[in-house]
């Protein structure tokens, strides 16, 4: 149950950045390389999203880090990666599998 709500929180946001970017699914889907079914599974919550999808889906929506995953607007860049990782801690509930897939996209950027 806790990744069923982790990916519909998910895809509640993605949903989100993608209107405030004025896109549709399609132009998402044609920006970031994955299928218009697989954003709208996506936004959705029925389909967990892969390292790799969190990376083109953020860097189509312009985003930095962990942007798509979570509000990032009051992260210092200059904090430090332990600092971060534990303001990402505050917000939400991870299992070990996304904590590590969130330090692999982390040490990536």
């Amino acid at each position: 149950m806790e990744s069923k709500k982790f990916n519909h929180s998910i895809g509640l946001r993605v949903r989100k950045l993608r209107r405030e970017n004025d896109m549709t699914q399609d132009d998402l889907s044609k920006s970031s390389s994955i299928s218009r079914s697989t954003i709208a599974s996506i936004e959705t919550g029925r389909q967990a999203m892969t390292a790799y999808q969190v990376y083109l889906l953020g860097k189509a929506l312009k985003l930095k880090n962990m942007g798509i995953m979570f509000d990032m607007s009051d992260l210092d860049t200059s904090e430090t990666e332990i600092d971060i990782e534990i303001k990402i801690n505050e917000r939400t509930v991870l299992n070990e599998t996304q904590r590590q897939q969130v330090k692999s996209i982390l040490a990536k950027s």
